[in-house]
């Protein structure tokens, strides 16, 4: 992964960027950092999706082809927000009693929407299953709140939720041929 910088109208804003090996040009993928920020975890899953074949961006928000959203809030007004969205895949822990409600939320507005999606709830999962945090990277405040939502990565769960992100951004993002196998997770 590189880090480099890319000019905005307030300055250059530092960004991440992994590439899988070989020569481009590669389907783009944009990451946008979870609640503790650009930490270990999220730039090893950027390394990931390098892995399977996608030049990764680790930036701010923006407007994307296919997005992955893994559990994240789905607010009240889903299908009017959701209108002429990208083609979504989620994926939520049944055991994160915090977003009890957003993946049938989620799969109703993309439903209504008519996008492209696939909304999965992992059984033995809670909040955050995908990530693997070095312990001395969480914060206190993390860890506390962790408790109320069943915070603990899932490495079988999340293994098959990467293979999916992996299809679904294939499928959605990719030349025929540009994007490497599902089989291998790529994570070390």
């Amino acid at each position: 992964m590189t880090v480099t910088t890319v000019p905005t109208s307030r300055g250059p804003l530092p960004v991440y960027l992994a590439v899988p090996d070989g020569e481009g040009p590669w389907p783009g993928v944009v990451v946008i950092h979870d609640a503790l920020g650009r930490t270990t975890d999220v730039r090893q899953q950027c390394e990931w999706l390098a892995g399977h074949g996608f030049a990764v961006l680790l930036a701010g928000s923006g407007r994307y082809q296919a997005a992955s959203v893994n559990y994240g809030g789905v607010p009240e007004d889903a299908d009017e927000l959701l209108a002429g969205s990208c083609p979504v895949v989620g994926s939520y822990g049944a055991r994160d009693p915090s977003l009890r409600d957003d993946p049938a939320r989620l799969e109703h507005a993309l439903q209504a929407a008519g996008v492209p999606h696939e909304v999965t709830v992992y059984d033995e999962a809670g909040h955050s299953f995908l990530n693997d945090h070095p312990r001395e990277e969480v914060p206190v405040w993390a860890v506390v709140a962790g408790r109320f939502v069943a915070t603990e990565y899932r490495p079988e769960a999340a293994a098959e939720a990467r293979e999916r992100i992996v299809a679904f951004f294939g499928e959605h993002l990719a030349a025929p041929g540009t994007a490497r196998s599902s089989g291998d997770d790529g994570m070390a």
